[in-house]
């Protein structure tokens, strides 16, 4: 592969000339200025995915591999064979490989270069030395050559009776030998050289001769609309899905479901604006029908709607009608009036409602990450009290995602394998969050750690960090998603501390920073955990115990609590405090043993309400309790020299933060009676078998030495707010 891309390119790779590399399923492109790091990078990548390289350099830093304008120059000129089969479905190819050298064969030049691509061929014919281009004119008369020598190839080939597509155009992308193709249902066929002679080079006169017109057009460029099969496996031609991902962003956007402008946001908006995008680009119905198919499986909307051939047929005609009354084929072609025109109807300058009538809502099933537990496309919320083990519990999810483990209740079945973001804000990643990973047999591969944002100035070179926020980051999150699509899950522990500059005590700010975040988490069909502290306010209510606004409950689809066990001290309850979607499950409870978490195996029948509820009345039982005992300690001690004024005893006990309530019962405890010296006296409280005498008259002092609070009070330097003594204590 290195010594493949010198050939092509030589010297002129360069950090100001590099080549694309792109790869699918993930649809990511990189540049590289040097041949050896391709070549590490494509053979890492080509493990799981297929590579392509771009046959002409480029210049800059574009969106996506580039576009004409940004091609630097060319090493050779090219063409692409393909090979009726397993990754070619058309009839009118090739049958073979030796078919498909025979066209090779009849080209008044021969190649320098030919790569079996694993379902076809890849020719290149080498330049003398690659030619860079001095300005516009240059790159246009390249264009011309590199179109018109591929058609000559198409032009052999339609004598034979096959139809190949012109691919000559300057931005073209073809797998890299020495890499995988991973294309149709079988093993990976090896990308391999299979001839190669680097001394045979040409200069760009040498094809002048054998040129045909300009205007010669294949029979591929007018196949007639035909029968379409429909089956579940179907991929779209890779190299037009590399061409009009890297060349148009709108065709991006409607494949990742990321289009704003779309009124219809349901997979059958996205189904037609991808339809129409392929059909400007002269896409045939078979290729239209299997892009339909292989998106949404990719995003797994409702794959089996793309199976039935009336829906299908019913969007392709849509597509072709709207691309013929919206003109020629634009990479960034404005079809929103066109799909949309129903719903931008009115005054545009003024608001709009959006709105759809149910019959045109598609039905969807309902997905689970953890059955009956951690839906998929919404959000889930973990709460719990500090040294719980609720970020343990998170890791212990993630750890059986990344492995496709078995849920804890469902032991003997096991789940797809998906990547996981991971955000904690709380542990270290090297001492911490990977040694417990480690332990819960995470495969490490598939966990993604967010540790922060970076921008990078490409001219001076330096970055600005900062911490990631939900409020402004999301777009980051959503490229990391993109760019691992089979993620399946995000973990965000604790989420108060992504919240950016938001009150999370503030319902409408939580929900105006949740609510994107669920779209995210349903247009890509992932679950989103995210953990939270308890409230110090109490109450028996679940749902109201989580820390901050009570939107972070609300916004979330299903709510976890985790609370101690009451009647043991090293078990913890996994309970549930609210499911919108199913009916509450049994609870879990578990263990922390060594660093990880050890599911019991028997369910819990408890929710969390009623855990809390018992927490409560534990509390308040033992609170009142010990408060009683204190007043009464307090008030033996100040009554023990004889009857006080009431009004006093409150005041005093007001202060030393005993209320009225308390103080009664207290009294009352004590056998106390309230009573008074004369008909319109005060009243006095005093302990039973104290005397009426002429000492009793006179009340004590408060500042007698006292028990309890009093102590606690003076032992901080302070003393009781004595009040004024009434003339009739006197």
């Amino acid at each position: 592969m290195e010594d493949f891309l010198k050939e092509l390119f030589g010297d002129d790779l360069t950090p100001e000339q590099r080549v694309a590399v792109f790869t699918t399923p993930d649809l990511h492109t990189r540049f590289f200025s040097d041949a050896a790091e391709v070549a590490r990078y494509a053979d890492q990548q080509s493990k799981t995915q297929d590579v392509y390289f771009g046959v002409g350099l480029i210049r800059g830093t574009p969106t996506g591999r580039g576009k004409l304008q940004h091609v630097a120059g060319i090493g050779a000129l090219w063409c692409d064979i393909d090979v009726s089969g397993e990754g070619h479905q058309k009839q009118n190819l090739p049958q073979s490989t030796e078919e498909a050298q025979s066209i090779l064969s009849e080209m008044p030049l021969a190649p320098s270069i030919v790569v079996h691509s694993g379902h076809g061929l890849h020719a290149y014919w080498l330049l003398q030395e690659p030619w860079i281009f001095a300005g516009d004119d240059d790159r246009q008369q390249a264009a011309s050559l590199a179109k018109r020598w591929h058609g000559k190839v198409c032009q052999v080939a339609s004598g034979r009776g096959w139809a190949l597509e012109n691919l000559g155009d300057l931005t073209r992308v073809l797998r890299l030998p020495d890499t995988l193709n991973h294309k149709g249902a079988g093993n990976p066929a090896e990308v391999r050289i299979l001839q190669c002679d680097p001394t045979r080079r040409y200069a760009a006169d040498d094809f002048t001769p054998y040129l045909p017109p300009e205007t010669v057009a294949t029979e591929a460029d007018h196949t007639p609309p035909g029968p379409i099969l429909l089956h579940a496996g179907a991929e779209p031609p890779a190299g037009k899905l590399v061409d009009a991902v890297s060349q148009s962003p709108l065709f991006l956007q409607s494949w990742n479901r990321q289009r704003t402008d779309l009124p219809d946001q349901s997979q059958s908006g996205y189904d037609l604006s991808l339809a129409t995008l392929a059909a400007l680009r002269g896409w045939d119905d078979q290729e239209i029908a299997n892009l339909i198919i292989a998106v949404r499986r990719c995003h797994r909307q409702n794959p089996a709607k793309s199976l039935r051939e009336d829906y299908v047929r019913r969007t392709i005609s849509k597509a072709r009608e709207v691309a013929v009354h919206g003109g020629g084929e634009g990479s960034d072609v404005d079809l929103t009036a066109m799909l949309g025109a129903q719903a931008t109807a009115g005054d545009p300058t003024k608001p709009q409602a959006v709105a759809r009538r149910l019959c045109d809502v598609e039905r969807e099933m309902l997905q689970w990450l953890w059955p009956g537990r951690i839906p998929l496309g919404k959000l889930t919320l973990l709460a719990g009290d500090p040294g719980l083990g609720k970020s343990l519990v998170s890791l212990d999810i993630a750890a059986r995602v990344s492995r496709g483990g078995a849920w804890p209740d469902t032991p003997l079945l096991s789940q797809s394998v998906g990547s996981v973001v991971l955000f904690n804000a709380e542990d270290d990643l090297a001492d911490t969050i990977a040694p417990r990973l480690d332990s819960a047999e995470a495969d490490d591969s598939k966990i993604i750690a967010v540790e922060g944002v970076e921008l990078r100035d490409p001219k001076s070179d330096e970055s600005q960090k900062w911490y990631f926020s939900l409020e402004n980051d999301l777009p980051r999150l959503e490229e990391l998603i993109v760019e691992n699509p089979d993620t399946r899950l995000v973990v965000i522990d604790p989420i108060s501390a992504y919240c950016g500059s938001i009150d999370s005590h503030k319902n409408a700010d939580v929900r105006s920073l949740l609510a994107p975040l669920a779209e995210l988490a349903g247009r890509y069909r992932i679950a989103v955990v995210a953990v939270t502290h308890l409230s110090k306010s109490g109450g028996a209510k679940a749902v109201y115990r989580a820390m901050g606004s009570l939107a972070f409950a609300a916004a979330s689809r299903a709510v976890w609590s985790v609370v101690k066990d009451q009647a043991d001290s090293t078990r913890r309850l996994f309970l549930p405090a609210k499911l919108n979607l199913a009916q509450d499950p049994d609870g879990l409870a578990y263990r922390i043993t060594k660093g990880r978490v050890e599911w019991d195996d028997q369910p819990v029948k408890m929710h969390a309400d009623d855990a809390f509820a018992a927490e409560l009345a534990t509390a308040e039982s033992k609170g009142r309790g010990s408060e009683r005992r204190e007043a009464c300690e307090w008030l033996r001690d100040s009554l023990r020299h004889g009857p006080m004024l009431s009004s006093e005893i409150a005041e005093v006990g007001k202060e030393l933060g005993f209320t009225a309530r308390t103080l009664q019962r207290a009294f009352k405890e004590l056998g106390g009676t309230p009573r008074k010296e004369s008909f319109d006296g005060p009243w006095l409280w005093g302990l039973p078998g104290q005397d009426d005498n002429e000492d009793a008259k006179t009340t004590p002092s408060l500042l007698t030495g006292t028990l309890g609070r009093t102590g606690a009070f003076a032992h901080m330097g302070g003393a009781p707010k004595m009040p004024v003594r009434s003339q009739d204590a006197t």
